[in-house]
């Protein structure tokens, strides 16, 4: 406070002299006080205080020294447009912690994960067009859902999450561009635009790749910890579709992908069990080992009573040949309406196939038929007229953590398997023991 007292003092100092030298000069030593007063900061804001912004990041090797980088509308958001990350719910805090946790290695400065395509601008306000676009993953990471629009770059391309590993890292986001110069063979950096500063590592909703082509890079990603340590990256794909790694001198990935790449094109309804640990079976999980006495493994299920078949037991007894396909025998039994026993509905048979997906629903196909059947006693009953004679379909498949439950998504082709739903909607089969 002192050192800018002087200053003013000094800059008075110095406009008196200059006004006793102009003799034409008509300003008042009140008035020129005035004017030095309305060229100083506001009194309650001290020029020290001021947040240090992260400088301009160095060019690339491949971009001259003394280019002149245009500067677009850049967006730093103020300590008001930027709450803390307090703000969040309490399951969205404990889910970023939880990240930041899992991919806290020696080497990591950052965590990534690519989320899917926008091409429709979203509503300005609302999650749900993150919940639709990605829902195993928002119900995994409920932070996401909680990213306000101030640290959402973009509103239509390719969506990134970008979570900085040190909750006090330094973020830049720049569009850049690339030309060729007739003289020069390698391609040239260009800094288009700075569209994103902070120095509180919360974690943002980047859309890149703005042409629609994954694999094009057209933003650049500066991360600096408050150890110094800084590194930078530009989301895209590799090509594998995977991120590409941001990688350091050493050779060590400086970024985390916590990209689930096996929910990309999982059915939507399978997100609950997906953010909840359930991933694809093997064949040995589904049928049991082929080499062993007896082999199989049954799976159970009781229909409600608005199902087609309504109130019925049914038994999937699946047989293992080989590491990707089988032989089954799907009983239905209902109890009588006089509850002496139970009556047979109907009995199927069939072949099964697996695509093993680890990370992801499982891909198996059904081939079955309807080779006996029983009416009910019930007066006026027409559950035969809703068993499928023939079912040959590709349904995705879940198995929990624990092996005991096993959950069926609906049919690539729309066809119902016997138990299930009118809509077809996910059943979850329980493992006999």
């Amino acid at each position: 406070m002192r050192y800018r007292i002087c200053k003013q003092i000094a800059a008075l100092a110095l406009g008196l002299a200059i006004l006793s030298s102009q003799c034409a000069c008509a300003m008042t030593p009140q008035e020129m006080l005035g004017m030095l007063k309305s060229q100083q900061p506001d009194s309650g804001t001290e020029t020290a205080d001021a947040p240090v912004r992260p400088q301009n990041p160095p060019p690339d090797k491949n971009t001259a020294p003394d280019e002149t980088v245009q500067k677009a509308a850049m967006y730093s958001p103020s300590a008001s447009a930027n709450p803390p990350q307090s703000t969040v719910s309490a399951a969205g805090q404990q889910s970023l912690l939880s990240l930041r946790d899992r991919m806290s290695f020696p080497q990591t400065m950052f965590g990534a994960a690519y989320l899917g395509y926008v091409d429709t601008p979203f509503e300005a306000g609302s999650s749900q067009w993150l919940q639709a676009l990605n829902p195993a993953m928002v119900l995994k990471y409920p932070f996401m859902a909680e990213i306000d629009a101030n640290h959402i770059i973009g509103n239509t391309g390719h969506l990134y999450c970008i979570v900085p590993l040190d909750p006090n890292a330094s973020l830049a986001i720049n569009r850049v561009c690339w030309s060729v110069r007739w003289n020069e063979q390698a391609r040239r950096e260009e800094i288009t635009e700075t569209v994103y500063r902070s120095e509180s590592g919360e974690p943002v909703l980047l859309f890149a790749n703005l042409d629609g082509v994954a694999y094009e890079d057209d933003t650049l990603i500066h991360v600096t910890d408050s150890q110094g340590n800084t590194c930078q990256w530009y989301p895209s794909f590799d090509a594998m579709s995977y991120l590409v790694p941001c990688t350091a001198e050493s050779g060590a990935n400086l970024c985390f992908d916590f990209t689930e790449y096996g929910w990309r094109s999982a059915d939507p309804s399978l997100a609950p069990w997906l953010a909840d640990g359930y991933g694809g079976p093997k064949a040995i999980v589904l049928g049991g080992d082929p080499n062993a006495s007896p082999a199989g493994e049954g799976w159970i299920i009781q229909t409600t009573a608005n199902d087609p078949v309504p109130n019925t037991d049914f038994s999937l007894w699946l047989y293992s040949n080989s590491d990707t396909n089988g032989s089954f025998v799907l009983y239905a039994d209902r109890k009588r309406a006089d509850g002496q026993g139970f009556e047979q509905v109907g009995t199927w048979n069939g072949t099964w196939s697996i695509q093993t997906v680890m990370d992801g629903p499982s891909d198996v196909a059904f081939e079955m038929s309807l080779i006996t059947s029983s009416p009910y006693d019930y007066p006026y009953d027409t559950t035969n007229a809703h068993l499928p004679r023939e079912v040959h379909d590709i349904y995705p498949v879940l198995i929990s953590p624990s092996g005991m439950e096993l959950v069926i998504g609906p049919g690539v082709s729309g066809s119902r398997l016997p138990f299930m739903s009118w809509d077809g909607s996910p059943c979850t089969l329980m493992r006999v023991e």
